[in-house]
This record gives C-alpha cells, structure tokens and sequence, in this order.
C-alpha cells in the first residue's frame, strides 16, 4: 500500500483570461439582481461606464507573464471592455437591463465597425470554436442571447440594411433597417 500524497495547495488569484472587472459581470441568469448588489440601475450603469473608460491595464496575476487575453484588451483599447475573450461578449448589452439602450447600440456598433474585419487578421482574438464568430454573427443581425437557454434576445443595432433568415417549415424572419449609415450610432425605434 502507497503512502498518503500530500498535496499542495493551489495558487489561485481567482480569475483566469480576465479581471474582476470582466467576470465581475457573469452573472447571466439574474442581471437585475446584479443591478441591485451594485445598488440598483443607476449605480449599475454608473459601474458600466466605468468599465468602458477605464484604461486597459492589467496585472499578470498568477500566470506570471502577460498571457494573449491581456494583450488584446490592451491593443482593443476599449477599457476594460475585453470584447476579445468570452466572459465580456455580454457586457455591451447589460445597459439596456438599466434602461440605456442607447449605449448597447453605440459600443455594439463601434465594436462591430473597429473591432472585426473580412481579412486574415479580422478578430481581436482567437476563435474559441465559433464564439467570437457567433458574437459577430448574431451582433451584425442587431440582437444577443444574454441569458444562455432564455428564449430572450437584447437588441443592439443591425449592421446590415436587410437580412432573411430561414426557419424551420418554410418560415422566414426579416430584418429590415433604414437610413443605416455607418455614423448613425444609435436606433431610432
């Protein structure tokens, strides 16, 4: 019979491939309680913006060298906003929880128009098996699951004058846009 392993413990600083400030919101299934632990719409919206305007700095933590992640949110520069990595692709839509639809739809389009492009070097991160393609995909059509398994969709800003999605039993869902300018930020109704 072996003698007992002891083990050592863990080194952990409590976050992988991002910050408090990135996974400080993965809290999907219930945003408005979210909200209120931030003290309630306001503050969470004063939180996000925050979040967006504060320098994209970091520290390595644990890893001990700067890692992929770090850089891209650096290189991005859109705050803490790491778009480049799953545990921000919600972050853009949470104002509309707080009754500011308006700044989805404009950090949505910016990071549509600057962060992506049809060229090799066209993502701001790594693939991951069809997730930042996915964002991309369902942002461009002007809506986002935030709640994974919810049958809710936040809208952003379309990125396409019109789209035709075929469903199941010959069915169609069309998305139509007007006076959609690259410098119309914002939508209208």
């Amino acid at each position: 019979m072996n003698p007992p392993v002891k083990r050592q413990p863990l080194l952990f600083n409590g976050y992988a491939e991002g910050s408090a400030w990135q996974n400080g919101f993965a809290v999907y299934q219930d945003i408005a309680g979210l909200a209120q632990l931030h003290g309630g719409q306001q503050s969470f919206y004063q939180k996000l913006v925050t979040l967006v305007n504060t320098p994209p700095v970091f520290e390595v933590g644990s890893y001990g060298f700067e890692i992929h992640e770090m850089t891209e949110m650096s290189a991005l520069n859109f705050g803490q906003l790491a778009i480049s990595n799953q545990p921000s692709f919600h972050i853009p839509y949470l104002f509309t929880y707080v009754d500011h639809p308006e700044m989805t739809q404009l950090l949505v389009k910016q990071l549509l128009m600057t962060a992506f492009a049809a060229r090799p070097d066209g993502l701001p991160s790594d693939e991951d098996n069809g997730s930042m393609a996915g964002w991309y995909v369902l942002s461009a059509l002007g809506f986002y699951p935030v709640t994974p398994g919810s049958a809710e969709y936040v809208l952003g800003m379309p990125l396409f004058d019109k789209v035709t999605l075929k469903l199941p039993d010959n069915q169609q869902f069309v998305i139509e846009t007007t006076q959609n300018i690259d410098h119309h930020l914002f939508v209208k109704e």
